[in-house]
């Protein structure tokens, strides 16, 4: 028997919580390890911007449950589920990765371009991501809709009903 493949994985938590709390522990662990060592003020800047860019994917993992019944009520696509929370905040993420990015490779000048172009990029990947994730629920729906179908009834056929041969009413006239 195939999974469907829009499931949580078996190899990671199906609580969101648990799959968003490891990285975030593991980053400020590497955050704590880069202070201790003197990296400087630019890791607390990076590990913030990675924070900030992960609270879009926080949304998306939150706002799923709640996408069939908001297709459903007749919601649009881009305020389905947490979506406005993904909106808000995937451009700022974008944009402080890039500006990030342009610090450490001293790109100067180039940042000016490239970091309004991070932000309109990386709300485009998280569009594309959820559009993808709508397209497999819909397709496991349509596969488990047709897989119901083959399903033929082993019940034997109900008996017909017997036909009623003559209609009885009650004569109130000999009371």
């Amino acid at each position: 028997m195939h999974a469907l493949r829009s499931l949580a994985s078996e190899r990671l938590s199906a609580d969101p919580r648990v799959r968003l709390a490891v990285p975030a522990v593991v980053l400020a662990y590497v955050l704590f390890l880069a202070l201790v060592v003197g990296v400087g003020a630019w890791a607390v800047w990076g590990t913030g911007a990675l924070v900030l860019a992960a609270a879009p994917w926080v949304f998306v993992s939150y706002g799923r449950p709640y996408l069939a019944d908001d297709a459903e009520a007749g919601i649009p696509f881009a305020w389905r589920g947490e979506r406005a929370g993904v909106w808000a905040t995937a451009p700022a993420g974008g944009f402080l990765l890039a500006l990030t990015l342009v610090k450490i490779g001293d790109l100067g000048a180039l940042g000016v371009v490239l970091c309004p172009l991070a932000a309109a990029g990386y709300t485009a990947l998280l569009v594309w991501a959820e559009r993808r994730h709508e397209h497999a629920v819909l397709l496991d729906l349509s596969v488990l809709e047709q897989r119901f179908e083959q399903i033929t009834d082993a019940r034997p056929p109900a008996p017909p009903e017997p036909e009623a041969t003559q209609e009885w009413t009650p004569d109130f006239a000999d009371a």
